[in-house]
């Protein structure tokens, strides 16, 4: 009765998984409180995932292709299984279409709308992080300025900043705004928010 301890691997036929609890992996241990069933729930519409997936691969458009199921709740990106693990699809079928990247490399959309969940494969190739943030910031997606969750300072503050260049120390005006004075003396030269006129 308790044979299924001494096992490391998903009882279930064919899984393979590491064991999480009652002799099944994660997945099919979910399944079984969700459904009732360690097999329930969920099989018919994974044929319908990897249907659109292939399809996907060989679309010819110039449209954008948005992906229809799953997407990463932080950043809208498309999320799928694959072997039993998630992968970004992008980068899925980036590596079907153009072939495998260098470890370095990243899909990047040249439409820009990667966040929106494209997945055009005449819309992806392979390129740096740097050609990628290029792209987003090209597109006007990429979170920059008062848009970044990590911005203490608005459109406004930074241009008040720069009215005070040469007229109080930027001791003074770190204080003032709750920055540093490193980040004041950027931004007065423009290294900083440079974008902003």
């Amino acid at each position: 009765m308790l044979g299924y301890l001494l096992k490391t691997s998903c009882k279930i036929k064919g899984c393979g998984q590491p064991i999480k609890n009652l002799g099944w992996c994660n997945a099919h241990y979910l399944r079984s409180q969700r459904y009732g069933n360690p097999l329930g729930g969920g099989t018919r519409r994974n044929g319908t995932v990897i249907k659109w997936l292939l399809d996907a691969v060989n679309y010819k458009g110039s449209d954008c292709l948005i992906w229809p199921f799953a997407r990463n709740s932080k950043n809208g990106y498309p999320v799928g299984y694959v072997k039993g693990k998630v992968v970004l699809v992008s980068r899925h079928v980036c590596k079907l279409a153009h072939g495998e990247p260098s470890p370095q490399q990243v899909a990047r959309h040249t439409c820009g709308n990667g966040n929106l969940g494209c997945i055009n494969p005449n819309h992806l190739q392979w390129g740096t992080k740097k050609e990628d943030v290029q792209d987003a910031i090209k597109a006007g997606t990429f979170p920059h300025g008062e848009k970044s969750g990590l911005s203490k300072l608005t459109e406004s503050t930074v241009r008040k900043i720069r009215r005070l260049k040469g007229k109080l120390y930027h001791r003074v005006v770190s204080e003032m705004f709750g920055v540093s004075r490193r980040q004041i003396g950027r931004i007065q030269d423009r290294t900083n928010w440079a974008w902003l006129p």
